[in-house]
């Protein structure tokens, strides 16, 4: 198995990327035990980093905005 990470299709709402950040948890645990290449892992830590980026995004500007109300 080989993931590549790639770009997010479309705009996705915060839970949508907790979501998201959930299942990257479950893929961490899963290929732990069946011995996932030390690619594959850089590979799922690298899309974890970018949703983890997109999600703090998404909510920094929603604490904004509420600050601004």
């Amino acid at each position: 198995m080989q993931l590549i990470p790639t770009p997010t299709p479309k705009i996705l709402s915060a839970d949508e990327l907790k979501e998201r950040q959930k299942l990257m948890a479950q893929l961490f645990v899963s290929g732990n035990s069946v011995g996932m290449s030390s690619r594959e892992v850089i590979g799922l830590r690298s899309m974890q980093q970018e949703y983890r980026g997109e999600l703090g995004h998404k909510q920094g500007r929603k604490l904004y905005k509420s600050m601004l109300d």
